[in-house]
């Protein structure tokens, strides 16, 4: 059977004070005794006893103490804040050299052999010196103590934080499609999203429609962290919840609309989403997000533009759409702006006249090539400066 917590706290705390009561009360005698020449081994056990009652009366005077009166000066308890440490140390201090004068005189007016103590200069002196010695110990290991449970708490609790982003990026990588291609019937899809942190605000996606079409989307939250990593699981399953196959600005402007409801324009995100059907036929909208790129195999590459706000800043917005005709081999190139704002380091961008010459040089890739070629070229270019946001891309090839 387990203990509850709180009855093995209390046990600890009086096994630790049954020690200290023996270890300083015996002690004390004997060095009390050996201040005083003493020679007999039966004064020293009279003197071990006079400081066991001293030690209980001094133990139990502190103990009531900070029972009593130390929660009215010191709320939060034993803290290792430079001010709280010095407060709690002189009260500590203060109250036992009281404690100590108190025992002197109960023991001065009850043992026959500690009789007249108090007149005693260099009894009190040595008792005094002694006592507060092991006060200053039992302090260092009091703060001890205390620095040691909160930095192992410190370390349990980012060991648990690590564990559950670990948790929750494995969870975020399921949501996404599989990595490499996807062969679909008349097109191959392939992407990937690296995190600037353990979980990432971005996310693609891809899925059939109805007659033969796919619908395709990519998109960045604003924020980073679990915040944004939530929101884009939430806008992930709306896009697919919401999608109108022949309409992807419908589409958009439904999820716009349920984002703002629920995120009262706090949190928005860009999003580009695609159709595409069987013949080759492309209808694209974009809400504040980069352009996407179609690459033709002869080499041309043209910037899909659609205006459109972020989804989620205003209730009633509405999403235009571009329309263009595929031939087989083309691809439709989609990536967020970690692989636009990536930092090289000296400071300089990777920008989007860069990615795109990049993505006009390789009008023969497959997907998966293609998108390997753009993700390595960006983390080549920003080598010695960390990326500052997650680096999605996404290639949906058509092939007729």
């Amino acid at each position: 059977m387990v203990e509850e917590p709180h009855r093995l706290e209390t046990r600890r705390s009086l096994v630790h004070l049954f020690f200290v009561w023996l270890l300083n009360g015996v002690g004390g005698g004997f060095l009390i005794a050996f201040f005083h020449n003493e020679r007999e081994p039966k004064i020293y056990l009279y003197y071990a006893f006079a400081g066991l009652v001293l030690m209980f009366f001094i133990i139990g005077v502190i103990t009531f103490a900070n029972r009593v009166m130390r929660p009215r000066f010191f709320p939060h308890g034993v803290t290792l804040r430079t001010s709280a440490v010095a407060l709690y140390s002189l009260w500590f201090l203060a109250l036992t050299a009281v404690a100590t004068f108190a025992a002197l005189w109960v023991l001065d007016h009850t043992f026959r052999l500690t009789r007249g103590i108090m007149s005693n200069p260099q009894a009190i002196g040595t008792t005094m010196m002694y006592v507060l010695l092991f006060a200053s110990l039992n302090l260092i290991s009091t703060y001890a103590m205390t620095l040691y449970r909160e930095v192992h708490q410190r370390v349990r609790a980012e060991a648990k934080a690590e564990n559950e982003m670990r948790l929750a990026a494995q969870v975020q990588q399921a949501l996404l499609p599989p990595a490499g291609a996807v062969g679909r019937p008349h097109y191959a899809v392939s992407g990937t999203s690296v995190p600037s942190r353990s979980i990432g605000g971005d996310f693609f996606d891809d899925f059939e429609l109805a007659d033969g079409r796919i619908g395709f989307v990519l998109a960045d939250v604003a924020g980073k962290g679990a915040p944004a990593a939530l929101l884009a699981a939430a806008a992930q399953g709306m896009i697919r919840m919401a999608c109108v196959p022949d309409s992807p600005s419908t589409t958009l402007e439904r999820v716009n609309a349920a984002l703002a409801k629920r995120t009262g324009s706090s949190r928005f995100v860009t999003a580009f989403h695609g159709v595409l059907s069987a013949d080759g036929h492309l209808r694209a909208t974009n809400a504040g997000h980069l352009p996407a790129f179609v690459l033709h195999t002869s080499g041309e590459i043209v910037r899909l533009d659609a205006d459109g706000l972020p989804l989620g800043a205003f209730e009633d917005t509405t999403y235009e759409e571009r329309e263009m005709q595929l031939a087989p081999g083309d691809n439709v190139v989609v990536f967020s702006d970690g692989v636009t704002e990536a930092t090289s380091a000296d400071g300089q961008q990777f920008g989007l006249e860069r990615a795109a010459g990049l993505i006009a040089a390789s009008p023969r890739m497959i997907a998966p090539d293609l998108v390997t070629r753009l993700v390595v070229a960006v983390q080549d270019f920003s080598k010695g400066h960390a990326l500052e946001d997650d680096l999605t891309v996404l290639v949906v090839r058509y092939e007729g």
